[in-house]
C-alpha cells in the first residue's frame, strides 16, 4: 500500500494556480468574479506565505488588483488582455 504524499506548492506553481482559478472565474462570471483572500489558501492549495509571495508578484506585473475595503482579489483589465483577449482561435 502507498502513503499519499502531499506535497506543499510554492514559487510558479502558486502564481501558476491562481492566475487559472481567476482566469475560469473571469470565463465564467466576468469581471465581478471577485474570490475572498480568506478562501485563497484552500482553493489553491498553497501556505499562506506562498500565497502572500504570488499575489505580491503577480501584482507587481499588474496581473491582479486587490481591494482592500472587502478583502478580494481579482483579474485586473491588463491580465485579462494578456490571458484571455489574445487567445488563438480553435480551428
Amino acid at each position: 500500500m502507498l502513503d499519499a504524499v502531499v506535497r506543499e506548492r510554492g514559487g510558479p506553481e502558486v502564481a501558476f494556480a491562481l492566475l487559472r482559478f481567476l482566469t475560469m472565474g473571469y470565463c465564467l462570471w466576468g469581471v465581478e468574479c471577485d474570490v475572498s483572500l480568506a478562501e485563497l489558501p484552500r482553493v489553491v492549495r498553497a501556505a499562506s506565505a506562498n500565497l502572500a509571495r504570488a499575489i505580491i508578484e503577480l501584482w507587481d506585473l499588474n496581473l491582479v488588483l486587490l481591494d482592500q475595503r472587502r478583502h478580494t482579489i481579482r483579474l485586473s483589465p491588463h491580465a485579462v488582455e494578456q490571458l484571455i483577449a489574445r487567445r488563438a482561435p480553435l480551428s
